[in-house]
C-alpha cells in the first residue's frame, strides 16, 4: 500500500462467503471500495454481476476500473455526470474530496428534463461554493444511448475518470440500476466513481 501511495493506515481481510455481499459488508468500513470491471469476454454470472451487486449494498463510494487497463491512474480530470435527482447531488456530495483535489471538473447532462431552465447550473453553483470551478453542459441525443453519449464526451475531454449516481428510481433489481449506468459499466473506457 505504502509502494501505491497510500496511507499506512490500512489493512488486509480474507472473507469467505458471497463476493459481492463480503466487498460490501468489509467496503463500509473503508474510505472507497475499489473494484475492477467485469470482463466482457468472461460469461459466468459472477463476473458479469459483481459490479453491479457491489454497487447496490455496499452504500460507499465505489471506483470501477476497466478491465482492459492493467493499472490506473486518477489524474486530476473529471466528468460529472448530472441529471438533477437527489442521488445524483447524493452521488457528488460523496465525491467531493475527489472534486476538490481535481485540476478540471465537467457536469455534463444529456437529455436534461426537468431539471431547471438552464441544466446543470444549481449543481455548477453548489460547487463553486466549494472552490470548485465546473464548466457545465449539456447535450441531446437520439439516435444513440445517454451511457454512450457520456462515454463518448469523457473521451473527447480527456477526463480521467466518470462520476456518477450507480441507481435509477426502481426497487426490483432488474432496473434498480439506471439504463446509462448500466451501459457505462459494461463499456467504460476509464474509471468510474460509482455511489448509490
Amino acid at each position: 500500500m505504502a509502494a501505491s501511495g497510500v496511507s499506512a493506515n490500512s489493512e488486509w481481510r480474507d472473507a469467505t462467503g458471497d463476493p459481492a455481499q463480503q466487498i460490501a459488508v468489509h467496503g463500509r468500513y473503508s474510505d472507497l471500495i475499489v473494484i475492477r470491471q467485469p470482463d466482457p469476454d468472461v460469461q459466468s454470472g459472477l463476473a458479469t454481476e459483481l459490479a453491479d451487486d457491489v454497487v447496490l449494498q455496499a452504500r460507499r463510494l465505489i471506483l470501477v476500473t476497466p478491465c482492459t487497463q492493467r493499472e490506473t491512474e486518477i489524474r486530476k480530470r473529471i466528468m460529472i455526470a448530472w441529471n438533477g435527482s437527489r442521488e445524483a447531488a447524493r452521488a457528488v456530495a460523496d465525491a467531493m474530496p475527489l472534486l476538490k483535489g481535481a485540476a478540471s471538473v465537467d457536469a455534463q447532462s444529456a437529455n436534461p428534463d426537468g431539471i431547471g431552465d438552464e441544466p446543470g447550473a444549481d449543481i455548477g453553483h453548489f460547487l463553486a461554493r466549494h472552490g470548485i470551478i465546473v464548466e457545465v453542459s449539456h447535450t441531446l441525443t437520439d439516435d444513440i444511448s445517454i451511457g454512450n453519449e457520456l462515454l463518448n464526451k469523457a473521451a473527447g475531454r480527456n477526463k480521467d475518470m466518470l462520476e456518477m449516481v450507480g441507481y435509477g428510481h426502481s426497487q426490483f433489481r432488474e432496473t434498480v440500476l439506471g439504463g446509462a449506468t448500466r451501459h457505462i459499466l459494461r463499456h467504460m473506457t476509464g474509471p468510474t466513481l460509482l455511489s448509490h
